[in-house]
């Protein structure tokens, strides 16, 4: 649902950094499980390049975004997959609210795309107890009409090969200012 208020939390002040390298990843276990794709888990290896692999401590979010469905990477929550670098930003994780009612955030704060060019600031949103998972878009312009608002990047959640729900494949839709809530109840095989 891309119909949703946009109502962006920043973190960057007072998230855990994780100071991920250029195609980074590093392992985070939030405070509560979590069910993706019939997947329970509350195990994340959140990515540099815009996504985060579910139930994972081991695998990469490649550099080179594709179409959903695709069996690389798996099981797979991917609000700007792409060639994201580490020159500026960060990428944070922190959880905010109380049980049974929490939400972990990762926000990729300011981070160029390779190499080196502007910076983007979007983040993915977990809801404990729901499953439900919302991506905003703060900044997405690069200031590059190649890269910029999602013109090189995919947006979608990905189980394997064959089922995925995408939401964006290289286009310039992930506007500054967007939000996107979505419900595995509407997963779409392909």
């Amino acid at each position: 649902d891309d119909t949703v208020p946009f109502s962006f939390i920043d973190i960057s002040a007072t998230g855990t950094p994780l100071g991920l390298t250029d195609d980074g990843e590093a392992n985070v276990t939030m405070p509560f499980p979590f069910t993706y794709f019939g997947v329970t888990s509350a195990d994340l290896r959140i990515g540099n390049n815009g996504g985060i692999l579910f139930g994972a401590t081991t695998g990469d979010i490649p550099i080179t975004n594709a179409a959903l469905p695709v069996a690389t990477p798996p099981l797979s929550i991917l609000p700007f997959w792409d060639d994201i670098d580490s020159d500026t930003g960060n990428v944070y994780y922190e959880t905010q609210g109380v049980a049974p009612n929490r939400q972990f955030i990762v926000e990729w704060f300011n981070r160029p795309h390779f190499s080196n060019v502007g910076a983007a600031t979007f983040e993915v949103i977990l809801f404990e107890g729901t499953n439900e998972i919302l991506f905003q878009y703060l900044d997405t312009n690069f200031g590059n009409a190649t890269y910029d608002f999602g013109a090189s990047a995919t947006a979608g959640l990905n189980l394997d090969a064959t089922t995925a729900n995408q939401y964006s494949f290289n286009a310039a839709v992930l506007t500054d200012g967007k939000a996107i809530l979505a419900s595995l109840g509407t997963v779409i095989e392909v």
